[in-house]
C-alpha cells in the first residue's frame, strides 16, 4: 500500500473482462451491450484483460497470448478501434462503474514495436540474443529495466493510457524493479491523481524460484510501497486447502486476520475464488458427462442388455450377468432409453404387464425388427436401479400425445392414489421410481417429426406443462436440441421456449457424411485416422457455438446443454443385419472417446452430461455380445481408464505440442491431455499420444503438488486397425504404465505411438 492508498478500496468489486472470449463476436461494441447487467452485479470496476495486437512470432496456438504484446500504444483491431474502447469508457463511468487495464512491462513478444526498434531494451541470453528467463513463456523475450530509456518509454505510454481509464493492473509486477514503479506512479499522478494501482503479486514459491535464478522478483510487503493493492496469494492456499477438504476454515480465517498485523492499516488485498492463471476455484465434472444410451436397436437390448430369465445365457433376472457386471466396473451415472429414434414410435403402455400379453411391433427405424416388448419400462428402470444410475426417459412427441407422455410420469413417480399408480402396482411395482431426466421428444427436426424448430419450441411448451411432479420426484426436462452445426435450432428454442426447459440436448457423430458409405471400422490408412481424429475434435467449436447461443438468452447459465448422442458412425460389420448399426471398435475409436472426454471436460459450466452412443453392440459401443461370449471394445477400457475424473475437480492442462494438419483443413495436436483432483484430493492425469508413429516426451508442472511417483495404465497396440474380436478377445487391453518420473514439481511422461495413458500421482 502507498502512503496514499485509500482503504475503502477494499470494498470495491472488480469484474475481470476477456473482450475476445467475451462474446462470440468478441468486440468492444458487445461488451457495451452488456454494460446494465454488470452494473446490477453490484461491479465498481472493470478490469479488461490486454487488448492490445498479439504478436505473431512464436504465438501459443492460433490466437495467440493476450500478454504477447506487440504494440503497447494500440488496441487489437480485432476488438475494436480505440474511438470504440473510449466510447466503452464512457459508457462505462456514465454507470458509476471505473476502468482498470491490464498493463505487461515485464515482456513483449519477439516481434514487438519495441523489438524491432529498440532492441537495447531488451535483456540478452549469454548468446546475445533477446529472451526471457522464466522458462516455459516462450512466445515473449524480457525487457531490461537497467535501461533508462526505457523508463521513459514505459512512462509516456502509461501516462497515455490514464488519460483514458482509472487505473491499472500490472501483470507480474514484482519482476519488474521497484524504483521504475515508484517513479511511474509520481509522473502517472500529475494526468490523473485518483489512478488505482493493483499488482499482479505472486506465489510465495514462484517468488523463491526466480531469485535462485538471480531475478528481481518483489514480496508483497516491497511492491506495496508501490501499489494500493496486490493479489491474496500469500494466504490464497489456505483457501483453497479448505475449499478442497483439505483444511479448515479456521485456518484461513487466522490467515487473514494475520494480515492486520503484519501490513499497515491501509493495505488492500484482492479476495477471489479464480483467477485466469490459476485451475477453477471448484469446477467439477459431472459424473454425468460419462453417460451412457441404449436404444432399441439391432441387438442393444435384446441379445446385449436383456436375454430373458428363461435364457440359457447366464442372467441376473433377466439382465445378462457378463454385461450387467461389465457396466458395474465402469460406474455407469446415467442411461438414456429407448431412444433415439425409436422413442418417438414408442408407445409405452405396450411394454407392461404380463409379457406374454405384450403387443409385438414394428421396429420402423432400425431394419424393420419385430420387438415383443419384453424389455419395458419396468425392466429398464429396475436395471438402473441395480446399476446405481440415473434413468433417462427419452419421451414420444413424434407419434405419441400429450396425454400419453404424461400417464408415463405419472405411471413411474406418482406414490399417491392415482390411476397410473395403481396401475404400476398391478404390475408389480409398489413404490415409485425416481426418474429426473426426461426428454421431450428426440431429434425433432428429422425422424422425430421432421418439424420446424418454431413449431417444435410451441408442442415442447406444450408437452412439458402436462408432465408434473409427483411426490417429491422432481423432472429435469430437456428439450429436442440440434444435431451438430444446426446452430439456428439453438437460438429458436433458447428464444421460444427459455426456462421452461432445465436442459436443451445435441448431438455430434463423428462421421463421414449421411450419404453412401461411411467408411469400414476395421479398414482405413492413417490419413482415415487422422481425418477422423480432427472430425472428432470439431466438437469443440460446435460445444462454443452452441454455448455462445446459450449464453445470449442465459447467461447465468441456468439451461444446460446435454450431448447426448456423439460417437463414431461407420458403416456396419459384413453379414450383419442392414440397419441395425453392428460396428467393430479399434483403437481409432478408443482415441475418439479420451480426445472427445478431454474436450467435455473444459465446458462443464455448461454441458453437464453427455451420452455415447451406445452402450452395446450399437456404434460405438462399450461391449459386444455374441450369443454367450462377450467382449469389450477399446473405448469401453478408455471410460474405465477415465473414470476417475468423475465428480473430481478439473484441473487445466496447457501442454505444448506438435500440430498436424489433416484433410478438411482441419487441425490435430499430437498429445490431449485432462486432469483432476478427486474428493481425497488425488490427482489423475489423462494423456493421448496421436501421433501413429512417434512417441512424445510431455513435460507437465506441478505446482504445490507434493507427488513422489505417479503409476498408471496405458492403452495401446501394435496397430491402428486393432480391435477385440470373440476369438481374441485380449488384443487392446490396458497394461500397467511406469515411463514417467517426478522430480521437483516437474513430472516428463515418455508416451509411445498411439496410446493413451490414465496417472494417478502419489
Amino acid at each position: 500500500m502507498a502512503y496514499c492508498t485509500k482503504t475503502d478500496l477494499r470494498n470495491q468489486v472488480i469484474y475481470s473482462i476477456y473482450v475476445r472470449n467475451y462474446s462470440e463476436e468478441g468486440t468492444f461494441l458487445e461488451v457495451e451491450k452488456d454494460l446494465d447487467r454488470i452494473k446490477g452485479l453490484g461491479v465498481d470496476i472493470i478490469w479488461f484483460l490486454p487488448i492490445y495486437p498479439i504478436g505473431q512470432e512464436k504465438r501459443k496456438g492460433i490466437l495467440g497470448s493476450p500478454y504477447a504484446i506487440a504494440d503497447y500504444r494500440k488496441v487489437n483491431p480485432e476488438l475494436g478501434t480505440m474511438d470504440d474502447f473510449k466510447h466503452l469508457v464512457e459508457g462505462i463511468r456514465t454507470r458509476g462503474m471505473r476502468v482498470m487495464l491490464d498493463i505487461v512491462y515485464n515482456h513483449t513478444s519477439p516481434d514487438s514495436w519495441l523489438a524491432k526498434n529498440h532492441p537495447e531494451y531488451f535483456y540478452k541470453t549469454p548468446e546475445g540474443e533477446m529472451g526471457n528467463r522464466v522458462g516455459d513463456w516462450g512466445d515473449i523475450v524480457d525487457l531490461d529495466y537497467g535501461n533508462k530509456e526505457l523508463w521513459d518509454y514505459q512512462i509516456d505510454t502509461l501516462k497515455m493510457w490514464a488519460g483514458i481509464v482509472d487505473g491499472f493492473r500490472c501483470d507480474v509486477a514484482p519482476l519488474v524493479s521497484l524504483a521504475f514503479w515508484l517513479k511511474a506512479r509520481e509522473e502517472v499522478a500529475r494526468v490523473n491523481p485518483e489512478c488505482i494501482w493493483l499488482s499482479e503479486s505472486v506465489e510465495p514459491e514462484f517468488i523463491v524460484d526466480m531469485r535462485a535464478k538471480g531475478m528481481t522478483n518483489l514480496s508483497d510487503s516491497e511492491i506495496f510501497q508501490a501499489f494500493d493493492m496486490c493479489y491474496d496469494y500469500d494466504i490464497f492456499k489456505y483457501f483453497r486447502q479448505y475449499l478442497n477438504g483439505e483444511g479448515t476454515l479456521g485456518r484461513y480465517v487466522e490467515a487473514v486476520n494475520m494480515q492486520e498485523y503484519i501490513y499497515p492499516a491501509n493495505y488492500v488485498k484482492m479476495r477471489y475464488l479464480e483467477n485466469h492463471d490459476q485451475d477453477r476455484a471448484k469446477e467439477i465434472i459431472p459424473k454425468e458427462i460419462y453417460g451412457q444410451f441404449a436404444e432399441h436397436l439391432g441387438s442393444c437390448i435384446y441379445g446385449g442388455l436383456w436375454v430373458g430369465e428363461n435364457s440359457d445365457i447366464p442372467n441376473i433376472k433377466g439382465y445378462r450377468t457378463d454385461v450387467f457386471n461389465a457396466l458395474k466396473e465402469l460406474s455407469v451415472p446415467v442411461l438414456r432409453w429407448p431412444g433415439g429414434c425409436f422413442a418417438d414410435e414408442y408407445h409405452w403402455m405396450d411394454g407392461i404387464g404380463p409379457k406374454e400379453n405384450r403387443p409385438k411391433m414394428v421396429n420402423n427405424n432400425w431394419g424393420g425388427t419385430i420387438e415383443d416388448n419384453s424389455f419395458g419400462t419396468h425392466e429398464f428402470l429396475n436395471l438402473c436401479e441395480m446399476l446405481g444410475c440415473e434413468p433417462y426417459i427419452s419421451g414420444n412427441v413424434g407419434s405419441g400425445t400429450v396425454e400419453e407422455l404424461a400417464k408415463w410420469v405419472e405411471y413411474m413417480t406418482s406414490d399417491g392414489d392415482s390411476p397410473m399408480a395403481n396401475l404400476r402396482r398391478k404390475n408389480g411395482r409398489d413404490k415409485a421410481w425416481k426418474v429426473k431426466y426426461l426428454g421431450v421428444g428426440n431429434e425433432s427436426w428429422g425422424c422425430g417429426g421432421s418439424m420446424r424448430p418454431e413449431y417444435y419450441a410451441d408442442l415442447y411448451r406444450r408437452y412439458s406443462t402436462y408432465c408434473r411432479n409427483y411426490d417429491g420426484n422432481h423432472l429435469f426436462k430437456i428439450a429436442s436440441g440440434a444435431s451438430d452445426y444446426d446452430y439456428n435450432w439453438t437460438d429458436v428454442l433458447m428464444n421460444r421456449v427459455g426456462h421452461r426447459m432445465q436442459g436443451l440436448s445435441l448431438h455430434y457423430y463423428t462421421v463421414t457424411g449421411w450419404s453412401g458409405s461411411k467408411g469400414a471400422a476395421t479398414q482405413f490408412n492413417k490419413d482415415d485416422y487422422y481425418w477422423t481424429m480432427g472430425k472428432c475434435l470439431e466438437v469443440e467449436d460446435v460445444l462454443k457455438k452452441h454455448c455462445a447461443i446459450m449464453d445470449k438468452y442465459d447467461k447465468d447459465k441456468k439451461i444446460a446443454l446435454l450431448l447426448d448422442e456423439w460417437g463414431t458412425w461407420w458403416d456396419e460389420e459384413p453379414g450383419t443385419v442392414r440397419g441395425h448399426l453392428y460396428q467393430q471398435n479399434t483403437l481409432r475409436d478408443a482415441f475418439v472417446a479420451s480426445l472427445s472426454l478431454d474436450v467435455f471436460h473444459k465446458y462443464t459450466d455448461r454441458l453437464k452430461m453427455t451420452n455415447i452412443a451406445q452402450i452395446v453392440n450399437v456404434l460405438q459401443s462399450m461391449i459386444l455380445t455374441k450369443d454367450k461370449d462377450m467382449v469389450l471394445t477399446p473405448t469401453y477400457y478408455v471410460f474405465k481408464m477415465y473414470k476417475v475424473h468423475q465428480d473430481a475437480t478439473y484441473l487445466p492442462l496447457d501442454l505444448t505440442c506438435d500440430k498436424m494438419n489433416v484433410r478438411d483443413n482441419r487441425t490435430v495436436p499430437m498429445v490431449s491431455a485432462t486432469a483432476s483432483k478427486d474428493k481425497n484430493g488425488v490427482i489423475h492425469i489423462s494423456l493421448s499420444n496421436v501421433d501413429a508413429d512417434n512417441a512424445q516426451e510431455i513435460t507437465v508442472n506441478l505446482p504445490d503438488v507434493n507427488a513422489k511417483k505417479a503409476i498408471g495404465e496405458i492403452l495401446t497396440s501394435a496397430n491402428l486397425t486393432d480391435y477385440n474380436s470373440f476369438e481374441k478377445p485380449n488384443i487392446v487391453k490396458p497394461a500397467s504404465f511406469k515411463e514417467v518420473k517426478i522430480n521437483k514439481g516437474i513430472m516428463k511422461v515418455k508416451l509411445p505411438a498411439k496410446s493413451i495413458v490414465t496417472l494417478e500421482l502419489q
